[in-house]
């Protein structure tokens, strides 16, 4: 049953010293701060050790507009992904209004 479940974990985000802020590298899909962007990783539970190997990122593209952009791959379909991008921001909309 265990290699049947795929853990994920939030990526941590890095100290940019130049911006005294921590941030996360979207590799240019994410254009805009927002407290809904995230990425998520593998997690292997046994050794608490979370991958390099990213699974999914959810961010705003641009600052003048409400548009978002939703990058997934293996082990997640798209309604996998949708639903993670969806509970993660309804969470998050009392930050919005």
């Amino acid at each position: 049953m265990e290699r049947q479940l795929c853990m994920l974990a939030t990526r941590p985000p890095e100290w940019d010293p130049s911006l005294k802020a921590y941030t996360l590298d979207f590799h240019g899909r994410i254009r805009a701060s927002s407290v809904k962007n995230f990425q998520l990783v593998h997690w292997d539970h046994n050794t608490d050790r979370k991958g390099s190997d990213l699974v999914l990122q959810f961010g705003k593209i641009d600052e003048n507009t409400d548009d978002f952009a939703l990058d997934f791959t293996y082990p997640l379909s798209l309604q996998k992904a949708f639903a993670i991008a969806l509970a993660s921001t309804d969470t998050k909309l009392c930050y919005a209004l």
